[in-house]
C-alpha cells in the first residue's frame, strides 16, 4: 500500500533530508517554562472546550530561524525577497519510513481503546524518533474495525502547518480510498488529542461518522499549544451534524507522550 500523497511524485530521499534536518534541530532544541493555566477551574466542573481563549499565558522559546536553505528545505525559517526560492510546482505529504513498522495494516481493531491505542502510539513514535509533533491519529472502518489510514503531526518537518495529525489521516484514508468525502462507508477518528479548530472544521468536512479522542484541549495547552478557536458549541455543531463524540479514551496514556514532547520538542502556533 503506499504510504504517501505525491503530487507529483517526487524522490523519496527528499522527503528523508527533511526529516534528517529537522530530527538535529528537534534534538537539540528545548521550551522552556510554561506557566500554569490560569483561572481555569476544576476540570470535573467544567468542559475543555469552555476554556477562554488567551487565559494562559505560555512562554515559548523559538529556534533561531537560519537562512532558506535551497536542497534541503526549510524549518520555521525566514528570509528576504531577495532570498525567496522558485514556485514550488507540487506538493509532497508523506509518512515517515517507520511507519511499517509499527502499524499492522492487516488487523481489524475491536475495541476503542484498541484503537487509540494506535493513536498514541503514532503520536509516541513521531516524539521518539524526531519526525514531528506528539500528535497521532488513525481512521478505521465502522463494523469492520479496519484501519484505513494514519497520520501524526509533520508539521515542522515538511514545512507546512496544514499538516496536523488529524489532517494527514483524513488525506490518506481519501487518496487510499479514492474520495473526497469518507461517507459513502461509515468512517471513525481517532486522535491523540482533542482537535484545533484547523481539525475539528476539517472532522467535520472528512464525512466521518464518529470522532474519538484522548488528551483534552487543557492537556495540549498546558504545555503551550494554542488550539485556536474551540468552544463547546463547536463539539455540539458536530453532534448536530450526526458525528458522535467520545472524550477522554486513554487520556493518560496521551498526556504522557505531551509530557515528553514538552521536555524536548518544538513548541509552534504560527506566531512570529
Amino acid at each position: 500500500m503506499s504510504a504517501s500523497i505525491i503530487i507529483p511524485k517526487q524522490q523519496s530521499q527528499q522527503q528523508d533530508d527533511l526529516d534528517c534536518a529537522f530530527r538535529k534541530r528537534f534534538c537539540s532544541t528545548s521550551m522552556s517554562s510554561v506557566d500554569s493555566l490560569s483561572d481555569l477551574g476544576s476540570e470535573q466542573a467544567m468542559s475543555e472546550c469552555d476554556t477562554p481563549l488567551l487565559t494562559y499565558s505560555p512562554k515559548i522559546s523559538y529556534p533561531d530561524t537560519p537562512k532558506w536553505e535551497l536542497e534541503k528545505g526549510s524549518k520555521l525559517d525566514t528570509f528576504d525577497l531577495d532570498e525567496l526560492p522558485p514556485p514550488q510546482k507540487s506538493c509532497t505529504i508523506g509518512y515517515p519510513e517507520w511507519v511499517d513498522e509499527v502499524v499492522d495494516w492487516n488487523k481489524c481493531y475491536e475495541t476503542d481503546e484498541e484503537k487509540m491505542a494506535l493513536a498514541i502510539e503514532m503520536s509516541r513514535q513521531n516524539v521518539r524518533r524526531g519526525t514531528g509533533g506528539p500528535f497521532g491519529s488513525a481512521i478505521f472502518e465502522i463494523g469492520t474495525g479496519r484501519l484505513v489510514s494514519v497520520g501524526m503531526n509533520r508539521v515542522v518537518p515538511l514545512s507546512n502547518s496544514c499538516l496536523h495529525g488529524e489532517m494527514v489521516a483524513f488525506m490518506m484514508a481519501q487518496a487510499r480510498k479514492q474520495t473526497f468525502s469518507l461517507s459513502g462507508r461509515d468512517h471513525e477518528l481517532f486522535t491523540s488529542a482533542e482537535p484545533c479548530a484547523m481539525c475539528l472544521g476539517a472532522t467535520l468536512w472528512s464525512g466521518v461518522k464518529r470522532m474519538v479522542s484522548a488528551a483534552t484541549g487543557i492537556d495540549v495547552r498546558a504545555i503551550g499549544f494554542d488550539e485556536g478557536p474551540v468552544f463547546r458549541e463547536s463539539f455540539k455543531y458536530l453532534e448536530g451534524c450526526g458525528i458522535e463524540i467520545v472524550r477522554q479514551v486513554l487520556r493518560e496514556e496521551a498526556k504522557q507522550v505531551l509530557k515528553e514532547y514538552s521536555e524536548i520538542g518544538i513548541i509552534y502556533n504560527g506566531k512570529p
